[in-house]
């Protein structure tokens, strides 16, 4: 066998091999770019404060999902599996109805992995009465899947006219 025809041998095999390693380089570059992207978009969207400003925005807006979304979906599916999926989303729509202009203000927060707790103060107009309750809660979170969620709460109640 001459010189000249082991080349042609060799270099469709030089070629495949070139050909993989230039996949798995393009391949390993895309994985590492999603994964860059995703904590990029984790860090961004799934705060303690992030999870605050959802809740505030979904108690104006009276969107019960966006409420609900905001709680521990354990919670959420206890509840529903307690008083009846539909009766509890119009329990939860009723105590949106309920009030307005909620305005919630972070006091201290503690983030340990994937828990929280944090205290915050908030106040909002009683729509029967007109009356302004204010409160200080104490909320547990939970980070789940890179999500914060709100456990079921503790709380001191002041009101005032």
């Amino acid at each position: 066998m001459s010189l000249n025809e082991k080349e042609k041998k060799t270099q469709p095999k030089s070629k495949r091999i070139v050909l993989i390693i230039s996949a798995c380089v393009v391949f390993l570059g895309m994985a590492t770019g999603l994964i860059i992207w995703q904590s990029q978009i984790t860090s961004k969207e799934d705060t303690p404060e992030k999870l605050m400003t959802r809740f505030c925005k979904a108690m104006n807006d009276k969107d019960v999902n966006g409420y609900l979304d905001c709680y521990d979906p354990a919670f959420v599916k206890e509840g529903e599996a307690k008083y009846g999926k539909q009766t509890f989303i119009d329990d939860n729509k009723q105590g949106l109805n309920s009030q307005k202009d909620f305005k919630a203000t972070i006091k201290n927060e503690v983030i340990n992995g994937n828990t929280a707790t944090i205290s915050y103060s908030y106040t909002m107009t009683l729509v029967s009465s007109g009356k302004t309750s204010s409160q200080t809660i104490t909320v547990q979170l939970a980070r789940e899947n890179g999500k914060w969620y709100i456990k079921p709460v503790s709380s001191t109640t002041t009101s005032s006219k």
